[in-house]
């Protein structure tokens, strides 16, 4: 996790709210993207 930080630097200033917003929208475009995906090929 330190490379990744050392990589982010901007991460730590930024608020707390927007680290979430941040974090949720990855996860949801990680897990549901491929999902939809799917589920809209068929």
């Amino acid at each position: 996790m330190t490379q990744v930080a050392a990589r982010l630097p901007l991460w730590p200033q930024l608020p707390l709210a927007l680290r979430y917003m941040l974090g949720f929208g990855l996860l949801f475009l990680c897990l549901w993207l491929p999902a939809f995906a799917t589920l809209f090929r068929r």
